[in-house]
């Protein structure tokens, strides 16, 4: 099981009506409408990149900085998500059919 701090906007964006969520480990955005959104989002970038990372690049996955070494604002909300890396492999790489 993979866990990566992420940083969430607390107030939405009143304009596009989304948060704005930072995975420092990637240093990577993504957004969401809602906290849970952007938890789900958080974890599917982190998923993307991992897969990336061990496929296409054969490098290892960022080492998880722990929370309270985490600098944010007021204004942000600091969480760890967890990620099954392997489930999330089977389900997104495509399998060759050898038989």
């Amino acid at each position: 099981m993979l866990k990566y701090p992420i940083i969430i906007e607390k107030e939405r964006n009143t304009v596009e009506n989304y948060r704005l969520v930072y995975i420092p480990d990637f240093d990577q955005y993504t957004e969401g409408e809602t906290i849970t959104d952007c938890v789900n989002m958080a974890k599917d970038l982190i998923g993307l990149h991992c897969l990336i990372l061990d496929e296409d690049k054969n490098e290892t996955f960022p080492i998880s900085t722990p929370i309270n070494k985490i600098e944010h604002k007021d204004s942000e909300l600091v969480t760890v998500v967890e990620i099954d890396y392997e489930n999330y492999k089977k389900k997104y790489t495509k399998k060759l059919d050898l038989y």
